[in-house]
């Protein structure tokens, strides 16, 4: 699906999310990045939400990274972070999210360049990147894993294992995880890029590498929509990187200069949390339980300054 999508529009259609809220689907807009040619994005760098009134849609940029965020078979964005980002945008007077499909590790550098408005993608919240741009406060707190062939016959249980054995192991490129990998003690020569996680576990189901890594949610959608019988997902962990835990929180990102814009999401974020309806919005995309629940009390803040 991902190499389909590659300079390719989709159609804008409107659709019902869970707990009867409205999540209006998306028009895709694709990223090439062998030419780095975007659909051109007409913006500024203020009244980013007064233009998206407007407009009547924000553009998001997004990795097709399911569950997090991805396009169906019909090409209509959908996934965990633009079902939130939608309900949010919606209440804020913005009735449609247009989703811009680039490379991961392009995300950062495309809402910088106003590419798109905004990231809806599952982003990891860091230290590094919160000195790029601004992140909203967290939807989810996630688990790191390892998918593996069923007997799990490396014995893998998190990266300090991976650095232990002579592995070769997968990751996504411009994604966290392949740093983690090396601040573990995995050397560069045994840790393998893949554009997205599709490509990773079609890899590790021909032999090509012996793991693959990401979320836990991650991985349990991939076999689970790929049809993998021969793979499993390793019991779920969180890394342990220079001495410290390393927190899978993941929010939305924005620029620098949409402080206010960031300050009104947290707040229908915040109101959607406390209501008991988000749980019922991302069940389907497999995000449950402390999943969830265990973003409500932490802030953006705390993760850019490494204190959560």
């Amino acid at each position: 699906m991902q190499n389909s999508m590659t300079r390719r529009a989709f159609f804008r259609q409107a659709g019902m999310v869970g707990a009867g809220v409205l999540l209006t689907s998306a028009a895709l807009v694709a990223y090439d990045s062998s030419t780095a040619a975007f659909t051109a994005v007409s913006a500024g760098t203020s009244g980013t939400l007064e233009r998206a009134r407007k407009a009547g849609y924000i553009r998001v940029g997004f990795a097709n990274e399911a569950p997090y965020a991805y396009a169906d078979e019909n090409g209509h964005l959908t996934g965990e972070a633009p079902t939130v980002a939608g309900v949010i945008m919606r209440e804020l007077g913005v009735p449609q999210l247009e989703g811009v499909l680039t490379e991961f590790g392009a995300l950062i550098p495309g809402l910088q360049a106003q590419r798109f408005d905004m990231i809806a993608a599952g982003m990891f919240i860091t230290p590094p990147r919160c000195q790029q741009i601004l992140f909203s406060n967290l939807d989810y707190v996630g688990t790191e894993a390892f998918a593996v062939k069923a007997a799990n016959p490396h014995h893998l249980t998190d990266y300090r294992s991976a650095a232990r054995s002579r592995v070769v192991i997968g990751a996504e490129s411009g994604a966290i995880e392949s740093t983690w990998l090396r601040e573990s003690g995995v050397a560069s020569s045994r840790i393998q890029l893949f554009p997205n996680g599709p490509t990773g576990m079609q890899a590790l189901a021909s032999g090509r590498i012996d793991a693959f890594t990401l979320t836990a949610v991650s991985l349990e959608y991939l076999i689970k929509t790929g049809g993998y019988s021969g793979l499993k997902v390793t019991n779920p962990f969180v890394p342990v990187i220079h001495r410290h835990r390393a927190l899978a929180a993941g929010g939305y990102g924005f620029r620098k200069s949409d402080a206010s814009l960031v300050q009104l999401f947290n707040n229908k974020l915040a109101a959607l949390q406390h209501s008991g309806h988000l749980p019922n919005l991302v069940a389907r995309f497999g995000f449950r339980g402390a999943t969830v629940t265990a973003a409500y009390h932490l802030r953006a803040q705390q993760i850019c300054k490494g204190s959560a």
